[in-house]
């Protein structure tokens, strides 16, 4: 009866320490648990705000493409001998549109920002061109919307920074690689150019 005794408080100091380590094991794993969903659920954010950002860009870039027409009826009205020049321009616009969304689409921007460079040169042999009422107001449209596209480039790219230091930095990355997230690429700037001439006293960039 006295060894019994003496067994059974031995087979309880044996037992609780084991029931400590298996709660504590069980706290461990739900904290865990819950830093991987909190992890993953910046991940979401972080992607769905890098969307939205390039949707804005997208938007800005389509008013672009779509006030280029207008650029070139006029100047074909006043500048008969630029026909070459303006079919590079409207090469150069349908090229953009065509990789609008796509990872090209700042090469193709880059590509028609030049061209209007080119057309913005040749328009300086044209002076009553660059007086006309409607020129100067299709000038201060683009302009707006030059800057409207270089804000949201920098926001573009700042939620892509986010997006990529959470895939990139340890442990994020473990969750991201898991889950099949990716780095984002920045919109260049050498994307967007000028379009206005510059007479309208514009000659800044971002």
């Amino acid at each position: 009866m006295d060894n019994g005794c003496a067994i059974l408080p031995a087979r309880i100091l044996f037992v609780l320490p084991m029931e400590g380590i298996s709660i504590i094991f069980i706290l461990v794993l739900v904290a865990l648990c819950a830093a991987a969903i909190a992890v993953f659920n910046r991940l979401i954010r972080a992607r769905n705000a890098c969307d939205n950002a390039r949707g804005g860009v997208d938007a800005n870039l389509m008013k672009r493409h779509d006030l280029i027409p207008n650029l070139i009826r006029l100047v074909k009205a006043y500048a008969e001998h630029e026909q070459e020049t303006l079919r590079v321009v409207t090469r150069a616009r349908a090229d953009a549109i065509a990789s609008l969304g796509t990872q090209v689409s700042p090469a193709s921007e880059a590509q028609l920002s030049q061209a209007l460079k080119l057309l913005e040169v040749r328009i300086e042999a044209y002076p009553e061109l660059k007086a006309s009422e409607h020129f100067d107001r299709l000038s201060r449209t683009l302009t707006e919307i030059e800057e409207q596209i270089s804000a949201s480039r920098r926001a573009l790219n700042a939620h892509v920074m986010v997006n990529n230091n959470l895939v990139q930095q340890f442990p994020s990355h473990l969750i991201a690689r898991a889950a099949g997230f990716r780095p984002r690429d920045y919109f260049s700037a050498q994307g967007i150019g000028r379009l206005t001439p510059e007479s309208n006293g514009t000659t800044g960039r971002d």
